[in-house]
C-alpha cells in the first residue's frame, strides 16, 4: 500500500494502479473519495519532522518505511 500526495491531494494505490483519492473527514483522518459512503477510514499519527511515521487502516496500524 502506497499513500503519496499528488497537487496537494492525498491518494491510496495497490499496486500498479495509480491511486485513488482520499478525503479528510476530521484532522488526520480521511476516507476514500469513492463509494461516497465508504467505512474504511485512514488514521495518520506520529508526526515527527513534518512525516507521519504511523497510519492506522480501519484500525490497522502500518508504519512508514523509506525505500
Amino acid at each position: 500500500m502506497w499513500v503519496f500526495a499528488r497537487r496537494g491531494q492525498l491518494f491510496i494505490a495497490n499496486g500498479i494502479d495509480e491511486g485513488s483519492p482520499l478525503v479528510q473527514i476530521a484532522p488526520a483522518v480521511f476516507k476514500p473519495a469513492e463509494p461516497d459512503f465508504n467505512p474504511e477510514r485512514y488514521r495518520f499519527d506520529s508526526i515527527v519532522e513534518g512525516h507521519a511515521l504511523r497510519l492506522f487502516v480501519s484500525g490497522m496500524p502500518m508504519y512508514r518505511s523509506e525505500n
